[in-house]
């Protein structure tokens, strides 16, 4: 088997077990593979590339990249041309997943939370009785409990899918709720695409697919993946209806003054250690929703809207300070956690009047008198 990386490099890639010998799996062409053609926000996949037309080495794919299954070919008017591309954050693994024609695919109970979007095409997932037929408007959010089926695959289906870990979810809605849970979350597993929150997780995940296809995106760094990930996460535990989310939606007391203090000198003293809300609500002993209110009420804005005034602070200390002839404005907006040098170079007008380029240029002629 081999790997394709998001650069386009082909390499060796071990996953023991596999035959070695001339199947579809370890023979194909993966160069000459072209990434799906999609009509929504995701389009090109990242990641390892696995490909097959033996049910065999399909289930055994499944098995390894999913949880342990079986693949059954059940329309055999049109051969198996599983497609598979892989990825993996930490707490989040991002898959793409086609097969060509109509399988029926069925797996024990799971050990992760799986959000299920088809990009084309259509599929039934069904567990514990119930089951939605996912389409271009409907998704499925599935919660590791009964054993699962997919069946009814459209030729065109390809399926994304981002699969959750427990503990990290699970985590991070006690953080959202300042509380330990009392069980498992169980999530409506009929999803509304058209939803507007639900919306925002999907650009969210969009935003992630882009990131993970950039040789120089945001995911190479872990810390950074992982906060995309926790991203992900908050905005499922927001949108998606679940047993906690009449408890997650409760109007909260604002945060008392001296959690304020703790939160605010998190962010002042290292904002770099901060990639989302709930690193300051659980550095501030606090639930999310509480802490920001308590900045809406005490500082006037939320807790992210502060972090980002405050690295673009430091990153306009850092300009004031350096040299032209040894960094660039966007290098030091990098450092500063601002990857998107556009929006950072119109902020940085609007609250100091010139271009970041302009002052590092200004430094570097004040510096030469």
């Amino acid at each position: 088997m081999r790997k394709l990386d998001p650069q386009g490099q082909v390499r060796a890639l071990s996953l023991a077990g596999f035959s070695t010998e001339e199947s579809p799996m370890s023979s194909t062409e993966y160069n000459d593979v072209e990434p799906w053609v999609v009509p929504h926000e995701v389009a090109t996949p990242a990641g390892v590339f696995l490909r097959s037309t033996d049910p065999h080495e399909a289930t055994e794919a499944i098995s390894r990249c999913y949880e342990p299954g079986r693949v059954e070919v059940v329309d055999r008017s049109k051969p198996l041309d599983m497609r598979l591309w892989v990825n993996e954050l930490p707490g989040l693994k991002l898959n793409y997943l086609s097969y060509g024609t109509d399988v029926r695919v069925t797996v024990p109970a799971g050990v992760r939370y799986v959000l299920c979007v088809p990009l084309m095409g259509r599929v039934t997932v069904g567990s514990g009785g119930r089951s939605v037929e996912a389409s271009a408007r409907t998704g499925v959010v599935i919660s590791p409990s009964d054993p699962l089926y997919f069946e009814n695959w459209s030729h065109d289906c390809r399926v994304l899918t981002a699969r959750l870990d427990v503990d990290v979810l699970e985590s991070l809605l006690a953080t959202m709720l300042d509380e330990p849970l009392t069980g498992p979350i169980r999530f409506e597993p009929s999803l509304d695409l058209n939803d507007p929150p639900v919306r925002s997780v999907l650009r969210t995940v969009s935003l992630l697919r882009s990131e993970l296809s950039r040789p120089d995106g945001i995911t190479a760094d872990p810390m950074m993946g992982a906060g995309m990930a926790r991203l992900v996460m908050t905005g499922l535990l927001l949108a998606q209806p679940h047993n906690y989310s009449a408890k997650l939606h409760e109007p909260r007391p604002a945060v008392a003054p001296g959690n304020l203090r703790r939160a605010i000198e998190l962010i002042d003293g290292d904002p770099m250690s901060v990639f989302g809300v709930a690193d300051v609500a659980r550095a501030a002993a606090i639930g999310i929703r509480a802490l920001e209110e308590g900045f809406r009420k005490y500082v006037g804005t939320s807790p992210m809207a502060y972090l980002r005034k405050v690295r673009m602070a430091r990153a306009h200390e850092e300009l004031c300070r350096s040299d032209s002839a040894v960094t660039t404005a966007a290098a030091v907006a990098r450092r500063w956690g601002f990857h998107h040098y556009g929006r950072f170079g119109v902020a940085y007008r609007q609250r100091y009047g010139c271009s970041p380029s302009e002052t590092l240029r200004r430094t570097a002629r004040e510096s030469a008198y």
